[in-house]
């Protein structure tokens, strides 16, 4: 697939393969302008495209990629009345945000998006801001095993468990909700194995029943 990638006024051709994802456009940026990958990000109508995307999933036949040289200060999120400032890493691999609009203030950018009201408040945000910081600390994270149940429970264990174990169970299906929401699988998985474990596993049916697992959103 042809892909176009805008710099100012001058773009260039990118042939792009079945599996590429946004890294590999990437790297190929950075050694064709000879930069390092965090001197700039791409966009496609609106919308930051993080590495882990994938190009056929998320770009069109001879569409045009923007090319952005100033760094991408702080993502904007916006829920009812509620408004979150955060780094914008912490929306990677999140499909399902809506995107509302660039706002640049000086040397700053700033993107705005919108989350549904109902699937984030301050406590929320709080306890998903928890698990980002968390999850800075972890080197390495083979997604390929993210299907496999043992593997889950070793990340869980390792990294999550302490924090995790703080956070009421309530509190915890409010981030299941969310994470479901916004498809982000990893956190989705790690929530999900905890209470699994912590309030499930070998629990009688009648407890199960008032724990009212089946929270609506």
């Amino acid at each position: 697939m042809i892909i176009f990638v805008r710099n100012n006024l001058r773009s260039i051709l990118y042939n792009s393969k079945e599996t590429d994802t946004i890294k590999n456009l990437s790297t190929y940026l950075e050694e064709y302008y000879k930069v390092k990958r965090e001197k700039f990000w791409l966009s496609f109508g609106g919308k930051i495209l993080m590495d882990n995307f994938s190009i056929k999933e998320y770009l069109t036949p001879n569409c045009t990629v923007i090319i952005n040289w100033k760094p991408l200060n702080m993502i904007k999120i916006i829920s009812g009345k509620n408004i979150f400032y955060t780094e914008y890493e912490m929306i990677n691999n999140m499909k399902k945000i809506n995107f509302k609009r660039f706002i640049k203030k000086g040397n700053n950018q700033i993107i705005e998006y919108i989350i549904p009201k109902k699937y984030l408040n301050n406590l929320i945000f709080d306890n998903w801001f928890d698990l980002y910081k968390q999850s800075k600390t972890i080197k390495l994270v083979n997604f390929n095993k993210f299907n496999d149940k043992k593997y889950i429970q070793l990340i869980v264990n390792k990294y999550f468990y302490s924090i995790l174990l703080k956070k009421s169970l309530d509190e915890l299906k409010d981030l299941s909700i969310l994470f479901e929401y916004i498809d982000n699988l990893f956190y989705f998985n790690i929530i999900n194995c905890f209470i699994a474990n912590k309030f499930i596993k070998n629990k009688p049916v009648k407890y199960l029943i008032k724990l009212d697992l089946l929270k609506k959103n």
